[in-house]
C-alpha cells in the first residue's frame, strides 16, 4: 500500500488563511512546495521517527518481537528495521520507494513500500504508527517559507 501526504484543499485553506492575514496570496504553489518538502516534511518525518512518534508516541513493539528484533538486527528502535522506510521519507535524497512530486496546485509526499500503510493506519495485529503528521509547528515553518516567495506575480520583489 502506497502512503501518501496529500497537501490538499484543507491545508492549502490553512496556509492560505496564515497568508490572508498578512495581505498575502498564493498563485502557482510549485516553489512553496518543493521548499516545504526539503525544508518541512523531510526534517518533520526524520523527527517522528527519531522520537518514535509525534505528537503522540507510538505503542511499545511487541515484548517477542522486541527480543527477535535487538537479536537480529541489534536495536529496538519501531519502525526501523533495514532504513528503507525511513529513508524514503525521512531524507533528503530519498530512495527508489519515495514519492515527491509538486505542481502548481498539489502535492505529494510519501513512499512507496508495501507495508508503509499498515504502519501508517495500522491493521490486524499492528497498530498505527503514523510517520507522516503534519504538525502545528510545520505550519508555522510553511508560513515562514511562503512569506518569503514571491507568491503573486503582482507583488513586489
Amino acid at each position: 500500500m502506497v502512503v501518501k501526504y496529500r497537501f490538499d484543499r484543507s491545508d492549502l485553506k490553512k496556509i492560505r488563511d496564515m497568508l490572508d492575514a498578512t495581505g498575502r496570496s498564493l498563485e502557482d504553489c510549485t516553489e512553496l512546495f518543493f521548499d516545504i518538502q526539503s525544508d518541512v516534511l523531510v526534517p518533520s518525518a526524520a523527527k517522528t521517527f527519531d522520537a518514535e512518534g509525534r505528537p503522540a508516541t507510538w505503542p511499545a513493539l511487541s515484548e517477542a518481537y522486541a527480543l527477535r528484533k535487538a537479536r537480529v538486527v541489534g536495536h529496538t528502535q519501531i519502525l526501523v528495521y533495514n532504513e528503507s522506510l525511513h529513508e524514503s521519507v525521512a531524507s533528503e535524497s530519498g530512495n527508489e520507494f519515495s514519492v515527491r512530486e509538486v505542481g502548481p496546485r498539489r502535492m505529494l509526499f510519501g513512499t512507496e513500500r508495501p507495508w508503509a500503510g499498515v504502519h501508517q493506519d495500522g491493521g490486524g495485529n499492528v497498530p498505527a504508527r503514523p510517520f507522516l503528521v503534519v504538525q502545528d509547528e510545520d505550519y508555522e515553518k510553511i508560513l515562514d517559507i511562503a512569506m518569503g516567495l514571491r507568491l503573486n506575480p503582482e507583488e513586489e520583489p
